[in-house]
């Protein structure tokens, strides 16, 4: 990669540190999507599927999976996962070590969620990342909310 391109990168992330939350996460999800859609999705989508579609299951099996890991908080509505290193590209490959590029993993696990389970609602929280000084990337998803009713409402998937 090339230091404009480095360069560019650091001022984009720089920009988007100084939008409010709900905007920056919105710019990032859709990088999330995409990034999900590289590969990954798939990996979460046989685990699932092998997990009969229950994710108390799911995410008690997530270690399945290199690098990752989860747990279930309250059967059937909250969870998390955890990344025991920082899987992003962008930053293995020396691009940038910004935090604010960990919304982007936020919208890949909305994402990824939405996906495996179209019919429930979705918030993701970031608890802590590696790039915010901490020994793994942890996220909170929570769900339980019926998105069918949601969509009437109005309402996103991934609030």
């Amino acid at each position: 990669m090339t230091d404009f391109i480095k360069d560019w990168l650091a001022w984009l992330l720089d920009s988007a540190s100084l939008l409010p939350e709900d905007q920056r996460a919105g710019l990032l999800s859709r990088c999330g999507e995409r990034c999900a859609q590289t590969g990954i999705l798939e990996e979460y989508r046989k685990l699932f599927d092998s997990s009969s579609g229950d994710p108390d299951i799911f995410f008690s099996r997530l270690d399945e999976i290199s690098g990752v890991s989860g747990a279930v908080v309250t059967a059937g509505s909250a969870y998390e996962i955890m990344f025991r290193s920082c899987l992003c590209d962008l930053h293995t490959q020396g691009c940038t070590d910004s935090e604010v590029l960990c919304g982007c993993s936020r919208g890949s696990v909305a994402h990824v969620m939405r996906t495996l389970m179209p019919e429930r609602r979705f918030m993701v929280t970031k608890l802590h990342t590696i790039l915010g000084g901490f020994k793994e990337c942890r996220f909170l998803i929570e769900g339980s909310v019926d998105a069918a009713e949601d969509r009437k409402e109005g309402k996103a998937a991934d609030e």
